[in-house]
């Protein structure tokens, strides 16, 4: 079987090596210049469990140990491959294993969240207020409920209550997503799998009703524009679109999509990195739905600062064929207010510059 896998981020990547491991001709079609130039190269990178549905949690839980074993699994070594070869790249990505821990919330159930980590297996502690406060020094356990507005005069209100929250020893972040998503295409090339840089998807071909293969032509990273240099077909008797923001385009190419139960759209998030003193945060990564955001450490002493799409923000979903224009650039309003509320949940947090306090 060849099968044509469309975006060489850390997740094609890694089914292309998979793919060739089970026996399979691979292409990998991919529009930048490298593996893991898209979204991958922007991701925070957790390891979590905390999800609604148990497929989801047992997808997680699985890919953990596979992250513990990454440089044995990108190396092919302990079994992972037929063609094994240690120390087979120069650097490799990393789980830092330091644990997650999830803030209680009125929308997010403990009990049902417990249901499903006791069904997969997945140990976890349950703190009171007190004991969160002493886990995670310097926190503000304040019950903040409803999210409101960094700008809002409500959202400084002093809190009546405290809150606990779910806690994992396991989880954490990979050091290097775009490292990670490196690691995995040299990996497949080490193995056979064949990569097309610089070349964008322009259409589907289909046969007796099945696709076919793709059509491809050059692609300008820089412009984000398809040159007017020709086209190719590429033959596959399977495609899988792994493309990211741009897959919903690839569907509509397919003529897929027209019965899904749910519309696909990017939507645009922004990460902020602090700096901070190395290891300020050197626990688990926090998860804090009542103010509606998380926070990870990472390395060289920075601190990452994201949302958690709280209902009091405006969601920036993007039109599929409007990916491209979608402004990439950290914005001021934004940047000044999820270091305010990192403040609002570590009010000890002193040492950040006078301009995000």
């Amino acid at each position: 079987m060849h099968a044509v896998v469309i975006g060489a981020g850390v997740i094609g990547s890694s089914i292309a090596l998979q793919l060739k491991r089970l026996g399979h001709d691979v292409t990998v079609v991919e529009r930048n210049s490298a593996a893991g130039m898209g979204s991958t190269s922007a991701s925070s990178a957790v390891v979590r469990f905390n999800y609604s549905t148990f497929d989801a949690v047992a997808l997680s839980w699985e890919s953990y140990f596979l992250w513990k074993e990454f440089k044995e699994l990108i190396d092919g070594t302990n079994s992972y491959s037929n063609n094994p070869l240690s120390n087979s790249q120069d650097h490799y990505a990393h789980l830092e294993d330091r644990g997650y821990v999830m803030l209680d919330v009125p929308v997010l159930s403990n009990d049902k969240t417990m249901a499903l980590f006791d069904r997969a297996g997945i140990p976890y502690e349950i703190w009171d207020s007190n004991t969160l406060k002493k886990r995670m020094v310097g926190i503000d356990a304040g019950r903040y409920w409803p999210n409101k507005p960094v700008k809002s005069d409500e959202f400084f209100n002093e809190a009546t209550e405290e809150l606990g929250a779910i806690f994992s020893k396991h989880g954490g972040y990979v050091s290097d997503p775009l490292l990670a998503a490196q690691n995995f295409a040299a990996a497949a090339k080490r193995e056979g799998v064949s990569f097309k840089f610089r070349k964008a998807v322009i259409g589907i071909e289909k046969k007796d009703g099945r696709v076919s293969g793709v059509r491809l032509s050059d692609f300008d990273s820089q412009s984000k524009k398809v040159l007017d240099t020709g086209s190719e077909v590429i033959t596959a008797d399977v495609i899988v679109n792994v493309a990211g923001p741009w897959s919903t385009l690839i569907n509509q190419m397919a003529g897929a999509g027209s019965d899904f139960t749910m519309e696909l759209r990017p939507l645009r998030a922004e990460v902020h990195q602090i700096s901070t003193p190395k290891d300020i945060l050197p626990g688990p990564i926090m998860g804090d739905l009542d103010l509606g955001t998380y926070v990870r450490s990472g390395p060289g002493g920075i601190t990452l600062v994201g949302g958690t799409e709280p209902e009091c923000d405006v969601l920036e979903w993007v039109e599929p064929d409007k990916v491209d224009e979608v402004n990439m650039t950290r914005t001021v309003e934004v940047f000044e207010s999820k270091p305010t509320v990192l403040l609002e949940d570590f009010q000890q947090l002193k040492f950040l510059p006078p301009q995000l306090e």
